[in-house]
């Protein structure tokens, strides 16, 4: 034999799928532990919406804007801005 017969993987293998921490605890465990993995799940809610509002202040300010806009106003006067405010970037 040679050392490649040795080494090489079983026929098949394959990576198994990794399942959340959640998916693994029994169903009583679950049913206690589920306010701490809903509380688990807001908080990184927030952080993800706080950085992303961190991040790219403008876009989101530009797009409640036009939402605001679309909702108070219509959706062509909101289409209209966009379109202008496209048109005075392009120049």
């Amino acid at each position: 034999m040679s050392r490649k017969d040795w080494t090489a993987p079983a026929p098949l293998e394959i990576e198994r799928p990794r399942l959340p921490w959640w998916a693994m605890i029994p169903a009583k465990g679950l049913f206690i532990r589920a306010p701490l993995i809903l509380a688990w799940a807001l908080v990184r809610l927030l952080d993800f919406t706080a950085r992303r509002v961190y991040r790219y202040p403008l876009a989101l300010l530009g797009t409640t804007g036009l939402v605001v806009l679309g909702v108070r106003v219509g959706w062509w006067w909101a289409l209209g801005t966009l379109l202008a405010v496209a048109v005075v970037m392009l120049l």
